[in-house]
């Protein structure tokens, strides 16, 4: 799943990369569009792109992989919906971050019962792996 999907492009490169079955949500009605002309400029054919928010997706089937590139506000807020919507032993990337937001997202997610795997820093961007036990 690409939460917060944008452009869609995490949720692009996921299929390029050889996953099946992609969910790219946004609930902005501006990125929703654009990620569906990307979508299509890009020859994708098993991303299905969704305006709505995360907690709607409580009756999919659990995600192996979820991307967040979305600031530590949302991430914060759906921590808990993320645990929940992820596989046993699922895998969990955030970005979108900023060096200063590790500790308190690091924190949150490993309250919530994720195990961090590795903290990635870039030019005082974060990206932050975890997985589900």
């Amino acid at each position: 799943m690409d939460f917060g999907t944008g452009t869609s492009i995490l949720a692009i490169l996921a299929e390029k990369l050889g996953a099946n079955n992609i969910v790219a949500i946004d609930n902005d009605e501006w990125s929703f569009d654009n990620a569906k002309e990307n979508v299509g400029l890009n020859n994708c054919s098993k991303i299905a792109v969704s305006l709505d928010d995360i907690e709607s997706l409580s009756t999919t089937l659990p995600f192996d992989l979820i991307l967040a590139n979305i600031n530590r506000h949302i991430l914060l807020q759906y921590m808990h919906t993320m645990y929940a919507l992820l596989a046993k032993n699922g895998t969990l990337l955030m970005s979108g971050l900023l060096i200063d937001d590790e500790e308190i997202i690091s924190k949150a997610a490993t309250e919530e019962g994720f195990a961090l795997q590795t903290v990635e820093t870039r030019n005082g961007w974060i990206c932050i792996l975890c997985t589900k036990a």
